[in-house]
């Protein structure tokens, strides 16, 4: 009798039972409750028999609406996960800056502009820290405008890429692994990083430190109150629990931001996915609306540091509104 797995199977397998032992349940990420309802189940892997066994929960905290992935990974097996599965965005290491300029590497440069102009619009020079920063692409677009950049990312392979080819200063790990002096950066940036790490709270207050008076945290990350996350719900491309810890919305973000020491402000687009699927469904001088309702698929978040920290201050109060 053949055995029905293939090795690609099997390492699938192995891989899920690593994930689901080494996850556990954790209180509100924001707001530290233990009151939480499912919102979803999302299914990780394709075997119909373990769909159900290994899917992910995605829960909202009865108390603040905060919206999160729970059980979870604990912080050093997701930066062993990152390590393994986002090196250079799933692509082979460039040996020059010529290769990575190059069509195969397209991808890796899609709405790298968009967040340059968005620096851009809050500093138009200075010290720029970008977390998550993968391979380096806005470090390197940044550096041709002027900025002095620094980058933080836990996935080896890239930070050696961003250090040996691009030569950018990249340190590979945690940002609070990384000490940097008090009030360095006049920019510190998240693009679509702050949804996978552990703890918010704790990374954004010290992106608070590491910024001067009047620096500014730049976000992006997914709107889980979109107008596409609502109509697709647990098939939401954006979704993917298993990469992603926080699953914001215009209001918890603001709240996060707020709590920690920010003023923000806030914008929403499209981005990579559902374009279409809003053409399709909006005439085009109905779109503008959508976005500046707050509920493109990308919440854009600027926050200017304040005078005081508000991280002391009780539980959160809960937001005007939480997708469901």
């Amino acid at each position: 009798m053949t055995f029905p797995f293939t090795r690609a199977h099997f390492e699938s397998f192995r891989f899920q039972v690593w994930r689901k032992l080494s996850s556990c349940r954790i209180p509100c990420l924001l707001c530290g409750s233990r009151k939480t309802s499912l919102v979803y189940k999302s299914a990780n892997v394709h075997m119909a028999g373990f769909r159900e066994v290994f899917a992910e929960r995605v829960e909202k905290c009865e108390t603040c609406g905060f919206v999160f992935t729970n059980p979870r990974l604990p912080a050093r097996a997701l930066e062993k996960y990152y390590t393994k599965n986002y090196r250079l965005e799933g692509l082979p290491i460039p040996k020059s800056v010529e290769q990575f300029l190059s069509e195969e590497y397209r991808e890796i440069w899609f709405s790298k502009q968009r967040d340059l102009n968005v620096v851009l619009g809050a500093k138009s020079h200075g010290r720029l820290l970008d977390i998550g920063c993968a391979s380096g692409t806005l470090l390197w677009l940044a550096r041709q405008k002027g900025f002095d950049v620094e980058g933080v990312e836990v996935s080896k392979g890239s930070a050696e890429f961003a250090n040996d080819i691009l030569g950018i200063d990249v340190f590979c790990g945690q940002l609070e692994d990384a000490h940097f002096p008090n009030a360095h950066f006049d920019v510190v940036t998240m693009f679509h990083a702050l949804e996978h790490v552990p703890e918010p709270r704790k990374v954004l207050r010290e992106i608070r430190r590491i910024l001067s008076d009047d620096g500014v945290f730049i976000a992006v990350v997914p709107n889980f109150a979109s107008w596409s996350a609502r109509k697709q719900k647990a098939n939401w491309k954006w979704l993917q629990p298993e990469n992603h810890y926080s699953h914001f919305t215009p209001e918890t973000i603001s709240a996060l931001a707020e709590r920690e020491g920010f003023a923000p402000s806030m914008s929403t687009e499209e981005g990579r996915y559902g374009a279409e699927d809003i053409r399709q469904a909006y005439a085009a001088e109905e779109i503008p609306r959508v976005y500046a309702e707050l509920k493109g698929s990308e919440i854009i978040l600027v926050g200017r540091k304040t005078r005081t920290n508000n991280s002391a201050k009780p539980a959160l109060s809960p937001p005007v509104s939480a997708a469901r």
